[in-house]
């Protein structure tokens, strides 16, 4: 998902002096227990494949990082920014976001 950058606390870095962020762009992960296998092993063109090719039927997307993240996106605030990356640093590493930031 991408959010506006403007509010974005940026951190002290030689390679983001002077740059201006535009946008923040945030891969983040996704609990994958919504998904429900298919009763039939036909996929159609409406279901996802699972990673094991078969077909299953997606009800839904609950992001790991919570409320901050939905708060993050309804609002990009300079505070809701910082209590995201607050929870990203308490978050385990292999479900951290990934964090590309898009400047001029």
């Amino acid at each position: 998902m991408q959010v506006s950058g403007s509010q974005f606390p940026l951190p002290e870095e030689p390679l983001l002096r002077g740059r201006q962020v535009t946008s923040v762009v945030v891969l983040a992960p996704v609990d994958y227990d919504y998904l429900k296998p298919l009763p039939s092993e036909a996929e159609e063109k409406s279901h996802v494949a699972d990673r094991s090719g078969r077909a299953v039927e997606a009800h839904g997307v609950r992001f790991l990082a919570g409320e901050a993240l939905r708060n993050l996106v309804r609002e990009p605030s300079t505070d809701n920014f910082r209590a995201w990356l607050q929870r990203e640093r308490a978050t385990p590493l292999e479900h951290q976001s990934v964090i590309l930031l898009v400047t001029k």
